[in-house]
């Protein structure tokens, strides 16, 4: 599976052109889409940061994400605790090893 590290790259860069054109939006969604269509697959290491509303607390998870098309998702969560998310055109499944159940 290829990694999609140049494509974000770029896609960050894009971003941070800061010139307020609708033509440049355009662009950018059409180079996004075009990408997209062409892939079959993409992993990556991710980093998360959730901040609670309520309380104002800020957790930081890290992990490894794979996708494939049509619809495949593994988002594995490895930091601060494991979680295994599973994602199929037919099914949802969030397993938690700590407590060793699957929702």
């Amino acid at each position: 599976m290829p990694k999609i590290s140049f494509f974000v790259v770029l896609v960050a860069l894009l971003l941070s052109v800061c010139v307020p054109n609708k033509l440049l939006a355009d662009d950018l969604t059409s180079i996004v889409q075009k990408h997209y269509q062409t892939m079959t697959s993409f992993q990556a290491d991710f980093q998360q940061t959730l901040k609670h509303r309520e309380s104002g607390s800020v957790e930081r998870r890290q992990g490894k994400i794979s996708f494939t098309k049509p619809l495949r998702l593994r988002w594995q969560t490895q930091k601060p605790r494991e979680e295994l998310l599973l994602i199929t055109n037919s099914a949802i499944w969030n397993y938690i090893p700590d407590e060793k159940i699957a929702y």
